[in-house]
Formats: C-alpha cells, sequence, structure tokens
C-alpha cells in the first residue's frame, strides 16, 4: 500500500495506474494471468466492464495498453501445489508488476524453479523495539493499559536477552502480530499486556502466536464499534443516525468466524480465500439441501392450499364436508410430490457442480443465451433446461394425476360406485394427462427463466450491492414465472385435453379447474424455482434459515459480514469478502500448520517485494 501510494503521488500522464490484486484467490492451472487481472478489473471496478475498440472490454484493453501496473499482493496465499506453476505464469508474462509474499515460500520457489531472471528483490525489515516503543504506548487508552505497555516495553529494553524478551520480540516483529497485539491489549482495558512474558504460559514462540490470532477475534467483538454516521437527506431534520448495536456475543461471532473460514478454506474454485454470499451455502451438506429443497415445497404448497380453502369459504363454498379430506389429501400426496419433484431436479443439477448458481440479472434482449453461458438462472442453455424442467414436470404430473384420480375416487365418485375397470382407466388418463401437462409447463417456464437471465457477479462494487441486486432480479423473475406457469398450465392443459382426448377419452378441463390449477401451480413452481434455483433463492433457503437455525451463522447474515468487515476482520474485494491475513483464517479454521495444499506456517510474516 506504501508503494502504490508513493507511486501514486508522483506518476505523471503518461505512467501506468498502479492496481493491487489478491493473488491468493488465483488458480494458475485453470486460467491464465491476463484473464484472471481481467477478470478482477471488471468485478472490482465495474465501469471497466463497457464495451472498448476492438471488441474488448474496457479492462482488457488497459490491461494491454500499459496502463495497468499489476501490484499481485500475498503470494503465499496461493496453495502450494500451484504455486510453481504461478512462477512459471509470472515468469512468462511480459507485463512489469510488483509480487509481494512471505520471504521463506518465495525464495525457496524461485531458487527450485530458476525464475525471476530479470527481477529485482528487496527485503522489508523487521519491526525493531524503537518501532514498538513508538507505536504500542500510543494506540492505548489514556489510563493503565498505556502503562502496562510501558512497563512491557521497558522490560524488553533493559533485558531482551531475556528468554520471554526475546521470543515476544520475535513475535512482534511483523506489522499483523503487532496490530492484533494491540487490538486485544490496547482496545480492551481489561487485559494486561504483561502475560505476554510469562513463559509458564507462553514457553515458545508459537505458543505466543496462537494466544494473540486466538484472542483476535473476541477482542474485535467485546469492545464497542462506533459505525461511520450515516447523514439524512437535505430537508429532514438534520440528526445523525448510527447503526444498532449486533444482537451477536463475543462468542457467538467466533463461532461464525469460524465457520467462514472453514468454508472459504474448503473452497477450491477461490483457491481457498474468497467469500462470496453466493457460496455459503455450500457449507450445507448435499443431503441437507436437498431436504431443505423438499422441505420447501411441502410448506409451499400447505401454505398454497391453505389460501384456497380460504379463498373457498369466503365465496361461499357449498360442500364444506369435503374440504378438509381435499385439503389432506393436498398436503400429505401433492406436498411431498412437489418437494420431491425439486428436489430431484436439484440433485441431478446443482449438486453435481453441472450448473453452479451465481447471482444473475434479467436481460429480454438475451432470450437465447450464448455459446459460452452455463449453468441455471441463465446460464445454461435454453433446451438443456427445457429438459430438465419437463423431467421435473413429468414426475410431478404422474404423481399429481394419481393423486386426484385417489381423490375423485374416495370423496367424490365413492369406492363402492366404481369398478375396478372404471378406476384403472381413470387414473391411468389422470397420470398420462397431467404429465403432459406439468411437463410442458414446466420445461417452457424453465427454459424462459435461463432464457432471460444471464450470470452477473461484475456490475456491483460491494457484496452487499451485488446481494441487493440478485434479490431484485429473483423478484423479477418470479413475477415473471406465476403468470408464464399459470397461463401454461391453463392454456397447455387446455390443448392437452382436446388433443389427447382422442387416445386417453373425453377429458373435462373447465375453465374454472384449468384457473384453479394453474394459479396454484403457478405460485408454487415460480416460488419454488427461485428458492431452489437463483442465487438469493439459495441464500434465503440456506443461508440465512438453514444456516441459522443450525447455529452456524446468525438470521442476519449480510449484517455480521458487513459488520466484520468495519471491525476489520474481514475484507472486501470486489463483490467477495476475505479474511484480513492467510494466517488468520487457518487459526480460525484449525487447519494444519504444514501440507501440500495448506499455506505454510507464520515463521517469518514479513513482506518480502520481487
Amino acid at each position: 500500500m506504501r508503494f502504490v501510494l508513493d507511486y501514486l503521488a508522483t506518476r505523471v500522464d503518461d505512467e501506468p495506474v498502479p492496481v493491487v490484486f489478491s493473488i491468493g484467490a488465483w488458480d494458475p492451472a485453470a486460467v491464465g494471468l491476463r484473464d484472471w487481472l481481467v477478470h478482477r478489473l471488471r468485478r472490482d471496478h465495474p465501469e471497466l466492464s463497457v464495451s472498448a475498440p476492438g471488441r474488448r472490454s474496457t479492462a482488457a484493453a488497459l490491461l494491454a495498453d500499459g496502463w495497468i501496473l499489476p501490484v499481485l499482493d500475498g503470494f503465499d496465499e496461493i496453495a502450494g501445489r500451484l504455486q510453481d506453476r504461478a512462477l512459471e505464469e509470472l515468469n512468462a508474462t511480459r507485463l512489469p508488476m510488483l509480487l509481494t509474499g512471505r520471504t521463506s515460500p518465495l525464495t525457496e520457489r524461485v531458487s527450485d524453479t530458476r525464475v525471476f531472471s530479470r527481477a529485482a528483490g528487496i527485503e522489508l525489515d523487521d519491526l525493531t523495539l524503537d518501532d514498538l516503543a513508538g507505536y504500542l504506548p500510543g494506540t492505548a487508552r489514556p489510563g493503565t493499559t498505556a502503562t502496562r505497555w510501558n512497563l512491557v516495553l521497558e522490560e524488553l529494553i533493559q533485558q531482551p536477552e531475556r528468554p520471554q524478551a526475546e521470543r515476544l520480540l520475535k513475535v512482534l516483529r511483523t506489522p499483523l502480530m503487532t496490530l492484533v497485539a494491540r487490538t486485544i491489549y490496547s482496545d480492551v482495558p481489561d487485559n494486561d499486556p504483561g502475560e505476554l512474558l510469562d513463559t509458564a504460559r507462553f514457553p515458545t514462540v508459537t505458543a505466543l502466536e496462537q494466544h494473540l490470532l486466538a484472542g483476535f477475534v473476541p477482542a474485535l467483538y467485546r469492545r464497542p464499534y462506533i459505525y461511520p454516521a450515516t447523514y439524512p437527506a437535505a430537508g429532514t431534520d438534520g440528526r445523525v443516525h448510527r447503526r444498532l448495536t449486533p444482537s451477536w456475543t463475543a462468542e457467538q461471532a467466533g463461532q461464525y468466524a469460524a465457520h467462514l473460514a472453514a468454508h472459504a478454506r474448503r473452497s477450491e474454485d477461490t483457491a481457498g480465500q474468497d467469500l462470496a454470499w453466493w457460496r455459503l451455502c455450500d457449507s450445507v451438506r448435499p443431503a441437507s439441501r436437498i431436504l431443505a429443497v423438499v422441505l420447501a415445497g411441502i410448506a409451499m404448497t400447505i401454505v398454497a392450499d391453505t389460501l384456497v380453502a380460504l379463498s373457498y369459504i369466503a365465496l361461499g363454498n357449498r360442500r364444506p364436508m369435503a374440504m378438509p379430506q381435499a385439503f389432506a389429501t393436498d398436503v400429505f400426496i401433492f406436498g411431498p410430490l412437489v418437494g420431491l419433484s425439486f428436489g430431484f431436479i436439484y440433485a441431478l443439477t446443482v449438486l453435481p457442480g453441472r450448473f453452479p448458481i451465481e447471482p444473475s440479472q434479467m436481460r429480454i434482449r438475451l432470450l437465447f443465451p450464448t455459446r459460452h453461458a452455463k449453468g441455471p438462472s441463465g446460464h445454461g442453455r435454453v433446451g438443456t433446461w427445457f429438459a430438465y424442467g419437463f423431467l421435473g414436470g413429468t414426475v410431478l404430473g404422474c404423481g399429481y394425476g394419481l393423486g386426484r384420480a385417489v381423490q375423485n375416487l374416495a370423496f367424490v365418485r365413492g369406492p363402492s360406485h366404481t369398478s375396478v375397470h372404471v378406476a384403472l382407466s381413470v387414473t391411468l388418463t389422470d397420470m398420462a394427462a397431467f404429465t403432459l401437462i406439468f411437463g410442458l409447463a414446466a420445461g417452457f417456464s424453465f427454459g424462459l427463466a435461463a432464457g432471460l437471465s444471464v450470470p452477473d457477479t461484475e456490475s456491483a462494487p460491494t457484496p452487499l450491492s451485488l446481494l441487493a441486486d440478485a434479490r431484485v432480479a429473483a423478484v423479477r423473475q418470479l413475477l415473471l414465472l406465476v403468470p408464464a406457469l399459470a397461463l401454461t398450465i391453463a392454456v397447455g392443459g387446455k390443448l392437452v385435453a382436446e388433443t389427447a382426448q382422442v387416445f386417453l377419452g373425453r377429458l373435462n378441463w373447465s375453465f374454472a379447474a384449468a384457473t384453479a390449477i394453474g394459479v396454484v401451480g403457478g405460485v408454487i413452481g415460480a416460488v419454488m424455482y427461485t428458492l431452489a434455483f437463483t442465487a438469493w433463492g439459495q441464500w434465503l433457503l440456506l443461508t440465512r434459515l438453514w444456516l441459522s437455525l443450525t447455529g452456524r451463522l446468525p438470521w442476519a447474515t449480510a449484517d455480521f459480514l458487513d459488520d466484520a468487515y468495519h471491525r476489520g476482520l474481514l475484507r472486501q474485494s470486489g463483490a467477495v469478502y476475505q479474511f484480513r491475513h492467510a494466517r488468520l483464517q487457518a487459526q480460525l479454521s484449525a487447519a494444519p500448520a504444514s501440507g501440500p495444499d495448506v499455506k505454510p506456517p507464520v515463521q517469518d510474516l514479513n513482506t518480502t517485494s520481487l
């Protein structure tokens, strides 16, 4: 950051602009350096996504023409198995750049792969005792805490050769650990920094580091945080409004942070660094995710049938005795059928990773997606999602037809007045008719939703703005799908009844029945599609509801992430969050200290620039 600020202070108009990139999120085995830089520029600076001459984005044009000076931060945060490949890619490019990372991983990799022959290496010195003496007392609040820091520093100055002083100096030589120590002992008045000199509690440097990292999050949340004031618009009373105090305790915040760290560590698509809100649902087990979709389908059916029953009563239903029977059939037969049908499609499409769900925008002009698009919510081809929708609709229609036939025989005609031949004929006819009706309606609606949506994670500058955009897109999609499904079921049902009666016999499809089934089916189908196959729906169903009920995240997850960002636990990188340091994330996730795919342990935390 100092390099970037000093460079900008002296930069002239014909020189490139330095831009910081967190290189730990780069997977060199999957994407080249230039393409990754362009993607990050477009994500972090949405205004650079507009087209430039030559049918390329402004970000690609600026990088290709030499107007961007990449400052690649955190080489040591790249997974160990990818570091050699990353160095090969970096050495092959002709882009001028600044690469930073801890000393040990860089020197080891450079020595092994013989790269960076045209680069200069600069190693930053450790923090000295004079640096600490000038900084730590000044960060403390007035009172006893400052005196306690002075006592610790006096011990370090007068007897630096003592084992406890030597260990503490090794720990506080890096800005990260000094920041953590300041947060724990300067910002929380009751904590005494003198305990850092206790050789019985902290016999090694590693023990001291683990103690500081473990106490960082509790210290962050035990001190009150005053958010920046939000000034009202002109013409109001002129009062300054501040945010309310968070509802979670320090212990709960530590549990939530540990869950986020473990989730980020398991995220292979972002090299274990990014916290994308639309990916938090991946921390739920696949079986639980399917169960959540099934339960949502049952709940939606119960709600819809309850509203229908109430409307019948309000309109003066003449057969009130049949309503409880019909309602019970809907709840115990049709509810599970709806849930199982959507759970089946969800398990078939989303869980295998065929179509990862990402935030999307509805665009009418993109009715037919480009050949590069893939996945749900506009990521897949219209034909693919028509096929999946048709498959799920046929499963639902087959079960619905069977249930309707049983309902009619049991509650309308009566089993004693119906022969086996007639009952079988009615059942098969209903099953065939509703299979076609629901299959075509679901296929058309799924294909329509896919064709009108395109993935969009680059238009929003912050995670919360992207979440707001995704919510708006999901609501628009819901408002589109309800009438589309209702009309398709009603009109399509009429066409199926007229066409198929040649083979299936006379089919009754009255206007009243078509309207009722179409409206109820449209509402249930549209809501379930939104919950199961949109990024905001997954956020609502799995992240906010499931993870909060299981105690892994708070209900107000977005507020917690924003609060963690303001407190300094997280940082923002475009539309995603990241932990402010990989070592802190590893500590929270209880990651092993070594291994081929794990960040190396912090033996030397100073920054090296090559």
